[in-house]
């Protein structure tokens, strides 16, 4: 699957979601741009996320923009990694699975007993 997404590091305090359309826009549509905020301080941390609409043109700006400079400061693009399935979500938001898994886990722990005990008593 071709990825749509870059992360865009490195940005000046200055950079905000506005500047970076414009900046990224050339190379083709944009969905979203999303600039995470610091908790405490209400100003974004630094770095950025940019989705394309189209695979070839988040490969167009990846390869034109990194290592480019915006506002006296090194921008580093890279594509954004994979979300894992399930991540984000609360442990305890499917406890069948949780349970499942822990069955299993259970059944493994029994199975090495066993074969330790077995392997105990054929060398004694």
């Amino acid at each position: 699957m071709a990825r749509r997404s870059l992360y865009v590091g490195g940005l000046d305090p200055q950079v905000t979601e506005e500047i970076l359309w414009a900046a990224f826009i050339p190379f083709g549509d944009l969905l979203d741009v999303t600039m995470p905020l610091d908790n405490e301080t209400q100003q974004h941390r630094g770095f950025a996320f940019i989705e394309f609409e189209l695979p070839e043109d988040a490969a167009s700006a990846k390869e034109n923009m990194d290592d480019s400079e915006m506002f006296g400061r090194r921008l580093r693009v890279a594509y954004t990694r994979p979300s894992s399935i399930g991540a984000g979500k609360p442990l305890w938001a499917d406890t069948d699975e949780w349970l499942a898994y822990k069955e299993k886990e259970k059944e493994k722990d029994e199975e090495e007993k066993k074969e330790n005990e077995k392997t105990k008593e054929n060398t004694s």
